[in-house]
């Protein structure tokens, strides 16, 4: 739920799906900066202009998070165990 959130790019979105699922994520302050970061660049009037894929509009939000790969250190059976998550992702600019 939290990476789905940081893929829709919406600072806002990522501090409510923190706040609804009590979620610890380590570095959710680095990575809300850069959310926030990029949704302030999109909206600089240099980079409000359509940016086009093959002479067409490309609507998929191309300065996004993009998950590469996920990994963690156990599998949780019952709520007494435990378990680290660890992710990586780059963003397309």
């Amino acid at each position: 739920m939290c990476m789905d959130a940081v893929e829709t790019g919406k600072f806002d979105y990522w501090q409510e799906v923190l706040e609804d699922t009590g979620n610890t994520v380590c570095g959710r302050h680095p990575i809300g900066v850069v959310m926030a970061a990029i949704e302030a660049i999109e909206k600089t009037p240099e980079n409000n202009e359509k940016d086009q894929v093959d002479g067409r509009e490309d609507v998929s939000g191309k300065r996004r998070f993009r998950f590469v790969r996920y990994e963690r250190s156990s599998h949780v059976l019952s709520v007494r165990d435990s378990s680290v998550s660890y992710c990586s992702a780059f963003v397309v600019f």
